[in-house]
């Protein structure tokens, strides 16, 4: 089995994480790791609990900047950002973007995280769409899409979210020929007008919440394969301790799905690995 020693998707205390980006860099070091990408939330324009400030932007460029010149040579650093669906930024300061999807909007301008709680994504699915939770998966995986399709996006994140509590909710059923079709023509849309963009294989929720696999499904990343995307990997890590959380079993998924080879993030370059 390949050693990926990369993640390119991780969140410290500028953001929802928790550890500091010098905790992050030194364990990552001391795991030999090749390169470490931080992946800041983008500045939200309303009210929120999880994403970076715009007054704080550039204390944390400034400090990965830091870290890039104090890893010189032993590993390399690199200044991403997760960049949501609800975000407008310039993202030239950044060395790779992350496309994502965390919440949804209703027409009287009620906001609903997909991936707070439970009881919010039952919230919205009742109270957006009548219940009809197969209609909410259709509006996520449109505005995936339009988020994956804008400029300067280099990698589709945890394709789909919604599927975070749906063994505990049973919201719908992720076999369902429909559920599939939404999101197999997304990956189609995307694939078609970007070929080869990166999709994440993200073990972040196996980590927190007990996930049983990884973002995206199985059958998401067959088709992933089928259309020719490419795959990295990442644990959306929000402490030190989970920077490689689980990437054998995502090795696993890979290789099922069809793959021959995983990408991760350089200085510069995208590197593929091949099994």
């Amino acid at each position: 089995m390949i050693r990926v020693l990369s993640n390119c998707h991780t969140h410290t205390n500028y953001c929802d994480g928790i550890s500091s980006p010098a905790e992050m860099a030194k364990k990552a070091h001391e795991k030999g790791f090749v390169s470490l990408g931080f992946s800041v939330h983008s500045p939200l324009p309303y009210e929120n609990d999880y994403a970076i400030s715009e007054n704080r932007l550039p204390l944390y460029l400034d400090e990965i900047a830091q870290l890039k010149a104090e890893y010189e040579g032993k590993m390399e650093i690199l200044s991403g950002i997760e960049l949501d669906a609800d975000s407008e930024m310039d993202l030239t300061p950044f060395d790779y973007v992350i496309s994502s999807v965390h919440q949804l909007h209703s027409d009287d301008g009620r906001i609903y995280a997909v991936d707070n709680t439970p009881e919010e994504l039952i919230e919205c699915v009742d109270q957006m769409f009548g219940g009809d939770a197969l209609a909410m998966a259709e509006c996520f995986y449109a505005v995936s899409e339009r988020a994956a399709l804008r400029e300067g996006v280099h990698i589709v994140g945890h394709f789909d979210l919604i599927s975070k509590f749906n063994d505990e909710i049973h919201l719908f059923d992720d076999r369902d020929p429909y559920y599939f079709a939404l999101a197999r023509n997304a990956i189609y849309n995307i694939l078609r007008k970007k070929p080869g963009m990166l999709f994440e294989i993200n073990t972040g929720a196996m980590y927190r919440n007990g996930k049983k696999n990884p973002y995206p499904s199985s059958q998401m990343l067959s088709t992933i394969f089928n259309n020719g995307g490419r795959v990295i990997l990442s644990s959306d890590a929000h402490n030190a301790h989970s920077l490689d959380y689980a990437f054998d079993d995502a090795l696993a998924e890979c290789k099922k799905a069809g793959f021959t080879c995983v990408f991760r993030m350089r200085k510069g370059a995208i590197e593929k690995l091949e099994f």
